[in-house]
């Protein structure tokens, strides 16, 4: 039984002095090949060929980042993309980041904001509206997510912080 990884690699580059523009694209395709019956019926949830479970194949991100001169006001929004068989259990979902942060002086503000669109948020998990576990021909008796109990989980709603750091 041998695990087959593979993925790409991200781009990012200055747009201008002050805006700077990053990006990345993921494809990682991680699954097992070769794995004996004897194997497969101790274990339903290997599947030969097929990708692992709760790791998507797709990925992605995106950022834009603007700074007015080094240290004084830095601002940035990053979004990510996550394809299903995820590991909240869902379908694909994305998710938004900012962040601003000024300097004066010795003192630094910085105001940041997780999940700032609120996108696939939720204070509780669905059991039985996850995805299924995949499973070879050896265990399809609980194919179904609500057989399975298969939990759907859900993103932090939006958090903000502000601190105030100061250097000497």
């Amino acid at each position: 039984m041998r695990p087959v990884r593979r993925w790409l690699g991200s781009q990012n580059g200055a747009l201008t002095p002050k805006f700077e523009l990053d990006a990345g694209y993921t494809i990682q395709a991680a699954y097992y090949m070769g794995i004996s019956n004897e194997d497969l019926q101790l274990n339903t949830y290997y599947v030969n060929g097929a990708q692992f479970y709760e790791i998507p194949l797709h990925a992605a991100n995106a950022g834009l980042g603007y700074t007015n001169r080094p240290g004084a006001l830095v601002a940035r929004i990053d979004s990510y993309y996550v394809g299903s068989n995820n590991g909240f259990n869902r379908p694909a979902y994305w998710y938004a980041n900012a962040n601003v942060a000024k300097t004066v002086g010795p003192l630094t503000l910085n105001l940041g904001i997780n999940n700032l669109f609120n996108s696939a948020a939720g204070g509780y998990g669905l059991i039985g509206s996850g995805s299924p576990a995949p499973q070879n021909q050896y265990g399809g008796a609980n194919a179904s997510a609500f057989a399975q109990g298969a939990e759907e989980f859900y993103l932090p709603y939006r958090q903000t912080w502000l601190t105030a750091t100061f250097r000497l």
